[in-house]
């Protein structure tokens, strides 16, 4: 495991170092490699989690299983550095660092290497970091006063996932609110038109089923290992994995007879289209914001929101300044379809949502409804 440090100058950060942790490496011997970089006195140093003052003797291992967010550097109350934690440091990585001119060996084998690059408030033909690592580099920069250089790297290039895992929310209600909300799009609710009161669907499993053997191109097929197939309130939901996936469902399921109503997920519950923008102090799953959300607005209930669409907002857009939330966290944009009592809800409390400390604005697209997705 690796450590990042970041040192802010002029309202912008510039990377100093990346340690590799030991053992027994504390939150005092981070204070040492601070004071190299910025002359600050262990003894003036403050290394915090959120308004946790952390204790130097605290193992940082221990802190980074536990923590799960940046660790913020204080002098005499004033923000000086951030420290974040990386699992891997990996070629994927190296050559992000490349990019940027930075020095890393074959064998990360010394204990602190060395980062080269920075950030600068003038313009200039050597490329800088403004922001607070390669997965979050390009969008954790304040704005500054003068020019900068904004980074063009690929915000995920060091994300390592394991791709075993399955990525479900942790949730009691109808099948559909345990399915990720980015994923939630993919769904596809089947219903009888003729028996709305019809809730046995073996034959529509049975007809798909039949499907598959005919269809050429089944292994190109994924579906949701979350919730692949459910029933709820006599409808049945089926969830892809991809928009192709969702597709073939769609016109697999046409001709079945007795007739079946087979829609998109969206345009069965007749979501409405709306945008949002999230400061993402710690990085957690979109499950685990709208829960916040639901927690902290009381009626809100967030089990049918479909995400088409999560942006990181970039401070070098015109439009940064009228959408940011919290300049010192990374702020996604969200295009999401929502159902009309959600909207309700938020249109009855001044279009806005509580979460954390913040009021987030909703806007909702006029005439953009269920019916052109």
């Amino acid at each position: 495991m690796f450590v990042q440090l970041f040192i802010k100058s002029n309202r912008e950060y510039r990377q100093a170092a990346v340690v590799r942790i030991k053992e027994d490496y504390k939150i005092s011997d981070l204070k040492l490699v601070l004071r190299k970089h910025t002359k600050i006195p262990v003894e003036d140093q403050k290394i915090m989690f959120f308004d946790t003052v952390l204790k130097d003797e605290y193992l940082l291992w221990k802190v980074a299983k536990k923590c799960k967010a940046d660790l913020l550097a204080y002098h005499d109350d004033a923000l000086f550095g951030r420290i974040q934690f990386l699992d891997n440091f990996d070629r994927r990585c190296r050559s992000v660092l490349k990019d940027v001119d930075m020095e890393v060996p074959n064998e990360v084998g010394p204990q602190i290497v060395a980062l080269g690059g920075g950030c600068s408030s003038s313009a200039s033909s050597e490329p800088s970091i403004n922001g607070l690592s390669s997965t979050r580099s390009s969008f954790m920069a304040p704005q500054s006063s003068g020019p900068s250089y904004c980074p063009k790297s690929d915000a995920n290039s060091c994300v390592s996932e394991d791709p075993c895992e399955i990525k479900c929310c942790e949730d009691n209600r109808p099948p559909y609110a345990r399915v990720m909300p980015e994923d939630r799009r993919f769904g596809v609710v089947i219903t009888n038109e003729e028996c709305p009161g019809e809730c046995d669907f073996n034959c529509i499993l049975e007809f798909l089923a039949e499907a598959f053997h005919t269809t050429q191109d089944v292994a190109s097929l994924s579906f949701s290992q979350c919730t692949p197939v459910a029933e709820f309130d006599c409808s049945l939901l089926l969830v892809a994995e991809d928009t192709d996936s969702s597709e073939w469902l769609l016109r697999a399921a046409q001709p079945m007879c007795p007739p079946y109503r087979c829609m998109s997920f969206i345009r069965h519950f007749e979501l409405v289209r709306c945008t949002f923008v999230v400061p993402m102090v710690v990085e957690r799953s979109l499950c685990s914001v709208f829960h916040i959300f639901e927690n902290q607005n009381c009626g809100l209930d967030t089990g049918k929101w479909c995400v088409m669409r999560k942006t990181p907002l970039d401070p070098c857009s015109d439009t940064y300044d009228s959408k940011v939330i919290f300049r010192d966290s990374t702020n996604f944009e969200l295009m999401a379809y929502i159902d009309v009592e959600s909207k309700d809800y938020i249109e009855h409390h001044c279009s806005k949502i509580k979460y954390i400390t913040w009021h987030l604005p909703v806007e909702f697209s006029q005439g953009m409804t269920c019916a052109n997705t």
